[in-house]
């Protein structure tokens, strides 16, 4: 049997292929297109996010918006955790006879100082104490002016200073001890276990990233800038 195909059958399906091909080209071209977009689109995001996927950084999901306390500041002032608000707070919590923990984090926090440049006028940098028996507001202040003297520094009682450092998970404890009565040990020579996380709350009053221990400074400045826009 011999089978028998008209011109116009031949125009119809010569048509109907390149119509296909056309198609098929177009969807490829979408797809290109696509691609090279999502790529833009990946590394913007991760530009941006980079200081939080860092090592020894965390982001606070869902942010959680910090509660109000006032304690008394390195000038012996009342301080409210709420006046704070406007500009980017980074809070720590130590002691100021630490031998390492303490001074390494308040010396990092200089050179993310140094590296904001005019943008370190919209970050309080704070230092919360957890030994209230030493770091009264004088100490505090003679303390903090090795490292800058714009820096916050802050004291309450132990009831405060424990429920305040629950709210943001971090834990401090000090010898159970009677210092000033115990045999053999001097009244000021005691060390306190400590949490030593840094935590960044933006403008809003929101806790938004933690950096740990060892977090460079470099890592630090760049996701403090995050949050100022």
């Amino acid at each position: 049997m011999t089978t028998v195909t008209s011109a116009s059958g031949t125009t119809k399906a010569r048509t109907n292929w390149i119509s296909y091909l056309v198609i098929v080209g177009l969807i490829g071209s979408l797809f290109f297109v696509g691609l090279k977009l999502g790529s833009a689109l990946s590394k913007q995001n991760s530009g941006e996010a980079a200081s939080n996927s860092a090592p020894g950084a965390a982001i606070v999901n869902p942010p959680v918006a910090v509660l109000d306390h006032t304690l008394t500041d390195q000038n012996g002032q009342p301080l409210a955790i709420s006046s704070l608000r406007g500009k980017v707070t980074v809070l720590f919590f130590g002691y100021t006879h630490c031998p390492d923990v303490c001074p390494t984090t308040l010396a990092d926090y200089k050179i993310v100082s140094q590296q904001l440049g005019t943008d370190a006028a919209k970050v309080n940098f704070v230092f919360v104490t957890v030994d209230p028996e030493r770091d009264d507001p004088a100490q505090i202040k003679s303390y903090l002016s090795n490292f800058d003297s714009a820096f916050i520094g802050l004291t309450a009682d132990i009831g405060l200073l424990t429920q305040m450092a629950s709210e943001y998970g971090a834990t401090f404890t000090a010898p159970e001890h009677d210092h000033k009565h115990s045999e053999g040990v001097e009244g000021d020579n005691y060390f306190i276990s400590h949490t030593s996380p840094s935590f960044v709350i933006d403008p809003d009053g929101t806790l938004r990233l933690v950096y740990f221990y060892g977090s460079s400074p470099e890592t630090m400045a760049t996701g403090i800038r995050s949050l100022m826009k």
